[in-house]
Order: C-alpha cells, then structure tokens, then sequence
C-alpha cells in the first residue's frame, strides 16, 4: 500500500449542475462562502447582501446555497453603479474640477501671508539706505 493519493482518492464536491449550450455545464448553486469567496467579499458583506435579497439563497437540508444566476447579477449591479459613479464624476464641468484641484493643492492662507510678508520685507528698501538729496 502506498502512501502516495491520487485525484481518483479524493471525494469531489458535488455540486448541481445545470448544462449551458456552447459553454458545458457549470454550477447552478455554491455553498454560501464559497459565493462570498468568488465574489471577493467577506462573509459579513455577504449575509448582509443576502439580507437585502441582492443575493438569493436556496437551503438545501442545513445547508446554504447561493445561486450563481444572483451571483452574475449582483456583479452586473455592482459594474452599472460604478459606472453610473464614474459618469456623474465626468459630468462635472471644467471649472469644478479646476476648482477641486485648485482646493486640494491650495497653500494654507496662514502660510501665503508669512511668505507674502517676508517677501515683501526682502524687497522693501532698508532704512537710510536710500538715494540723499
């Protein structure tokens, strides 16, 4: 008996599968995690997702199931929000924008005045070192 397994030794997940035509089959239900997992999302976001009927859940026994069909529909939620955002944020006009920009890289005031004056003072003339009549 070797201690070596192959693949044929490992229990495969069984999972329902539901057959796509020009794609094969692909599974019609994760386990809740494993969901959470495709989608990058921690299991809080995901419940929480589940909560809100964004995601939709199937139990199977004791156990909980995601279907992927609410999988594929959230992210094509979460990519139409983000581009709705992104649209709103190219909307503004040039003069906002500038505007931002010129806030955000904006010298504090208090700062200007101090390097205003020491300008000032380095260029004004010196007492009595003006031209005598």
């Amino acid at each position: 008996m070797s201690d070596v397994s192959t693949a044929a030794d490992v229990p495969q997940k069984k999972t329902a599968l539901v057959r796509i035509p020009g794609e094969g089959f692909k599974p019609a239900l994760v386990p809740a995690v494993e969901g959470f997992r495709l989608l990058g999302i921690g299991p809080t976001t995901g419940w929480g997702f589940i909560k809100r009927g964004r995601l939709e859940i199937v139990h199977v026994g004791t156990r909980c199931f995601v279907t992927v069909e609410s999988i594929e529909n959230l992210i094509d939620e979460l990519r139409a929000a983000e581009a709705t955002r992104s649209q709103k944020r190219a909307g503004l006009s040039e003069a906002t924008t500038a505007s931002l920009a010129a806030r955000q890289l904006k010298t504090p005031k208090r700062r200007q005045r101090r390097m205003r004056r020491a300008r000032q003072m380095a260029n004004a003339p010196t007492p009595g070192a003006g031209s005598t009549p």
